[in-house]
C-alpha cells in the first residue's frame, strides 16, 4: 500500500533510502545504519540540566589591609558574653543587698527583744539633730518630771527668741546695734547650752539613776534659774540696757518708743513666767532625787572620797 500512496511519489524529498551524513567522520570511511542512528541521537540529544552554581556573597565591608579578620573563638560558642557577665554581676549585687538587709533586720529584732531601741535623730522634727524619746528611755515613774524639765527648756527657747526679736526691732527703730549683738549671743549660746548643761543631765540621771549626774544637773539648773530671774528684771548693769526684755528695760523703752515698749512688755511676762516655772521644776526634781535613793548613794560616794583623801 505504501507504493501505491500518491504522496510518496509526489514528495520530492522522499528518496526511499537513508542517505549517509556527509559530515560524519567514522573510521573505515563509512557509517553503518546502527552507527548513524546512534550518532544522530547523540548529536540531537539536549544537554543535561545542571543546577546553577551558587554565586558567592560579596562582603559589603571588606577587611581593610593590615587588619586581622575576626575569628570565631571560644567566646562565640558556649562562653559567657558581656551581657551575660553584666547580668551575673547584677544578680550577685542584688543577693548581697538582700543579705545585708536581712542582717540589719535581724540585728534590729535582736535589739528590740533585748529592750534596746535604735537611736535615730528625731528632734527637732523640722530638722532632726539629736535623739530624744522620753517614753522609750525614761521609766514610767519619772517621765512626768522629765517632761516638766523639757517644757522648761522649750520655755527658755521661746524667751530667748522673743528677746532677740525685740532687740532686732529696737535696732531697726532706734539703732541699738550693741544691744542686738548681745541678744544674738544669748540666743546662740543659751539654746544649745541649756540642752547639754542641764536638760541632758536630768534626762540621763533619770534614765540610769546616776547620783553624780543629778548633782551636776542641780548646779547648772541653779545657774539657769538665776539667769531667768536676772532677765526678768533686766537691770542693764552687766550689759547693754536693752539686751534683755526685762522690767527695767521695758519701762525705759516705753519712754522712747511705745510700739517697741509693747514688745518688751511681752518679753517681761515671758521671762517672769519662765523664772517661776523653773523654780517649781527645781523643787520637783529635788523631790525625785530624794525619792529615788540617789541622795544616799551620793552621800556614800562623798564619804568614800573624803576617806581616801584622809588616808
Amino acid at each position: 500500500m505504501s507504493g501505491d500512496n500518491p504522496f510518496d511519489s509526489a514528495n520530492p524529498f522522499n528518496s526511499g533510502a537513508y542517505e549517509a551524513n556527509p559530515f560524519a567522520d567514522a573510521p573505515g570511511g563509512g557509517h553503518s545504519d546502527g552507527a548513524q542512528d546512534s550518532s544522530y541521537q547523540t548529536a540531537t540529544a539536549p544537554p543535561p540540566k545542571t543546577s546553577p552554581s551558587p554565586v558567592p556573597a560579596v562582603n559589603p565591608d571588606p577587611v581593610k589591609q593590615g587588619t586581622v579578620p575576626p575569628t570565631r573563638g571560644p567566646q562565640a560558642y558556649g562562653s559567657t558574653s558581656s551581657d551575660g557577665m553584666g547580668l551575673n554581676a547584677l544578680e550577685k549585687r542584688e543577693k548581697e543587698l538582700e543579705r545585708r538587709t536581712s542582717e540589719l533586720k535581724r540585728r534590729e529584732d535582736a535589739l528590740t527583744k533585748g529592750g534596746a531601741v535604735a537611736r535615730v535623730k528625731n528632734f527637732p522634727k523640722f530638722y532632726p539633730i539629736v535623739y530624744h524619746s522620753i517614753e522609750d528611755d525614761i521609766p514610767d515613774d519619772k517621765q512626768q518630771t522629765v517632761k516638766m524639765c523639757f517644757y522648761c527648756y522649750l520655755g527658755l527657747v521661746l524667751c530667748l527668741f522673743w528677746n532677740w526679736f525685740s532687740a532686732t526691732a529696737c535696732m531697726f527703730a532706734m539703732g541699738k546695734t550693741i544691744d542686738w549683738l548681745y541678744a544674738c549671743i544669748y540666743l546662740l549660746t543659751g539654746v544649745p547650752g541649756a540642752w547639754y548643761l542641764w536638760y541632758k543631765r536630768i534626762y540621763t540621771a533619770c534614765r540610769g539613776d546616776a547620783a553624780l549626774t543629778f548633782m551636776f544637773y542641780f548646779v547648772t539648773f541653779s545657774v539657769h534659774c538665776a539667769f531667768c530671774i536676772w532677765a526678768a528684771f533686766g537691770p542693764g548693769i552687766l550689759g547693754p540696757k536693752y539686751a534683755f526684755t526685762g522690767l527695767i528695760s521695758m519701762i525705759a523703752m516705753f519712754d522712747e518708743n511705745g510700739i517697741i515698749g509693747f514688745f518688751y512688755l511681752v518679753g517681761f511676762f515671758l521671762w517672769t513666767a519662765e523664772a517661776i516655772f523653773s523654780t517649781w521644776v527645781m523643787k520637783i526634781t529635788y523631790a525625785l532625787f530624794r525619792g529615788t535613793g540617789a541622795e544616799g548613794e551620793l552621800k556614800a560616794e562623798a564619804a568614800k572620797v573624803a576617806a581616801s583623801q584622809i588616808v
